[in-house]
């Protein structure tokens, strides 16, 4: 397994992911503000005292007075477990005309050692809480009175409910909103984590190196900006010609379909062109040809021609309108197996391009798929590989490197395309 990670891989997975990494962060924010519109419960609580009282008779004699405080406990703790009692409950509900599912649970406690009784009630809903618990209250008061006529007994509200404010709904969605937002967020950092942590294409064009022991020639940008692109061919074209044995030929290699290989030779051609050296942009891609159609151009004659002696390279190669010193020797599909009519001649047809040209870029098509660029490998003095980035595995490259060096390629490099 290869593993070589740089904060700068990560960085540019999340931006070449941005538009995705948007969309899942607004869908869980939009979800998570749904929800409660479906799920959210609200219980709401109302809490009411009711004070007891009982009075002692004129002519009570001491021992019963002295008993009144046992007596006045007594009913408290009866007040208390009344209060408690499904039974209230269910007449708070009837009197006040709601389904006693609205009233989620009522219960009564002693206030510290005072002959006073706190009820407290739970509702789902908050404009009917403080009446509920008021209502509640008065039903437990009058059923008390009755159940303890002597001594008389008086039972009064001391402290009434108070009103309970409802909760935004609107602010739940936006809590919600916020938070499946934050989700969203760490469900796809943790997914970009890991797709880079454990993706074995290359990604890191220096790493790459490292681990390919192929030294690195530069990036070609996947973005539409042509000043990006062209910057880095001129990059790319230092690199080459600074090389210690500069290379008049070479192969630009494909290690995979879709790796861009015609863009990166074209790319480097019209660099060189540019730098003021004469250049020949050969297809050698029989199968699939790009180049003519990438410099914008529609040749009577091409490199099959060529091949089979029906023309020379001379009288094949049409010039570039839009660039100066460039010219282009097209490629063609046809019915002869393309590697095969690449052996009988490329190596002469190459030597008399190197005579009348100062640089020579070949496009083949993708090694691993085609012998095609097996059968011309030794022919130019250096041969240079394109990797996907992100698509290209370090498999796919070591096969191309060892393919090319059998073949007797003399590698220069390799560079990594729509990075």
């Amino acid at each position: 397994m290869e593993l070589y990670v740089s904060f700068s891989d990560v960085m540019h997975f999340f931006r070449r992911k941005w538009i995705k990494f948007l969309l899942v962060v607004v869908l869980f924010g939009v979800v998570c503000s749904l929800l409660p519109l479906q799920t959210a419960s609200y219980t709401y609580t109302a809490n009411t005292t009711v004070m007891l009282n009982c009075q002692v008779p004129e002519n009570a004699d001491a021992d019963y007075r002295q008993q009144y405080t046992n007596i006045l406990n007594y009913r408290v703790q009866a007040a208390v477990a009344e209060a408690s009692s499904n039974d209230l409950l269910e007449s708070t509900a009837d009197k006040l005309g709601i389904k006693k599912e609205v009233i989620k649970k009522i219960t009564g406690e002693q206030v510290k050692s005072a002959p006073a009784v706190k009820l407290t009630i739970q509702t789902s809903n908050a404009s009917l809480a403080a009446k509920i618990s008021d209502t509640a209250a008065q039903i437990l008061s009058d059923d008390m009175v009755q159940q303890f006529p002597s001594p008389k007994l008086s039972v009064f509200i001391s402290e009434k409910a108070l009103d309970t404010a409802s909760h935004s709904q609107n602010t739940a969605m936006l809590k919600g909103g916020i938070l499946g937002a934050a989700l969203g967020f760490l469900i796809f950092v943790c997914y970009g984590l890991i797709r880079v942590l454990t993706n074995h294409a290359v990604n890191s064009g220096k790493g790459a190196a490292e681990l390919l022991e192929l030294k690195f020639l530069g990036n070609v940008p996947h973005t539409g900006d042509k000043d990006k692109q062209a910057d880095a061919f001129r990059r790319m074209r230092t690199a080459v010609l600074n090389q210690p044995k500069a290379a008049k030929s070479l192969l630009v290699e494909s290690t995979g379909k879709d790796s861009g290989t015609p863009q990166t030779a074209a790319g480097l051609a019209i660099s060189l062109a540019q730098a003021g050296r004469t250049v020949l942009a050969v297809d050698a891609d029989l199968r699939d040809p790009q180049l003519a159609s990438l410099l914008g151009v529609k040749p009577e004659k091409n490199l099959r021609d060529v091949l089979d002696g029906r023309s020379t390279v001379t009288e094949a190669a049409v010039e570039v309108p839009a660039h100066k010193n460039l010219s282009l020797l097209a490629g063609a599909a046809g019915s002869e197996n393309p590697a095969d009519l690449l052996t009988k001649s490329f190596s002469e047809i190459l030597e008399e391009a190197e005579s009348e040209y100062d640089s020579v870029i070949i496009c083949a098509p993708s090694q691993p798929d085609y012998p095609d660029a097996d059968s011309i490998a030794s022919c130019p003095n250096a041969v240079l590989l394109t990797a996907k980035y992100g698509t290209t595995s370090y498999n796919v490259m070591r096969g191309a490197i060892s393919a090319t060096k059998e073949a007797g390629g003399s590698l220069s490099g390799f560079v990594v395309t729509d990075a």
